[in-house]
């Protein structure tokens, strides 16, 4: 009788979550659609609060804020939502994210670190995998690599054999740590229209360079009320109410 009570009570509370997952799943994805339906009456105001009502966002609700936000010439926002839906995205959506952000860019004449030709191909490529997946990739082609050194004669065919696959093991080790390293970096986007650039942690410290509105910085270091910055091979320090993480 226990045994069977118990049973029964187990089986009603996943039945509940179960049932509280899929509410939740339901809720954001109605919201998403009813944001949807108001973009296309371009209410991007009423677009923004719905999309930003759903919990869980992924990369199609932060791509579709961006949008609502550059329609309403809030470029800050804008640029803050398209770098967050690059996270995870495919070759396609990650063209589309990088076709706004350059028209972004060359609207405010903004500064920011632009990758063109074969490193542009490169990181199109990487971010269209996940650290993961690289992970598995280079553990699998390790262990083959140790298998075909040892079962395979040293000779001819079979040497070029094992040379090819040493070398795409070591290129999806050093995309491994290029992923890796992207991931760790915390990129911020400037939100003052004439903000300062001081060589340290202190309006007394002297000013390095002005920084513009949307300009994209890298942030190295974090102290009370400071941000130590990288921007175009510049480093230095700004009030923590200057940037907006991304």
């Amino acid at each position: 009788m226990g045994q069977t009570f118990r049973k029964n009570t187990l089986i009603l509370i996943k039945s509940a979550v179960f049932l509280c997952v899929s509410l939740m799943a339901s809720n954001g994805e109605e919201q998403f659609l009813r944001a949807n339906q108001e973009y296309k009456r371009k209410k991007y105001k009423d677009a923004v609060v719905l999309y930003d009502s759903i919990k869980n966002k992924g990369r199609a609700t932060w791509y579709n804020m961006g949008n609502c936000y550059y329609h309403m010439n809030q470029y800050i926002d804008a640029l803050v939502c398209w770098r967050r839906a690059q996270n995870g995205s495919c070759q396609n959506e990650y063209d589309a994210i990088m076709h706004n952000i350059d028209t972004l860019h060359a609207c405010t004449g903004s500064f920011y670190a632009q990758k063109t030709g074969f490193d542009n191909l490169v990181m199109r490529k990487i971010n269209s995998v996940s650290l993961l997946t690289f992970q598995w990739l280079f553990l699998i082609g390790l262990f083959l690599g140790i298998f075909l050194f040892k079962r395979l004669r040293r000779t001819g065919i079979y040497r070029i054999i094992l040379l090819l696959h040493m070398g795409l093991t070591m290129l999806t080790g050093i995309a491994c740590g290029i992923k890796y390293h992207q991931q760790k970096q915390v990129f911020g986007v400037v939100r003052e229209k004439q903000a300062q650039l001081f060589s340290g942690p202190n309006n007394a410290y002297h000013v390095l360079l002005s920084l513009q509105e949307t300009d994209e910085v890298l942030v190295q270091e974090q102290k009370p009320g400071w941000y130590k910055i990288c921007i175009d091979n510049t480093i230095g320090w700004v009030p923590v109410d200057t940037v907006e993480l991304i």
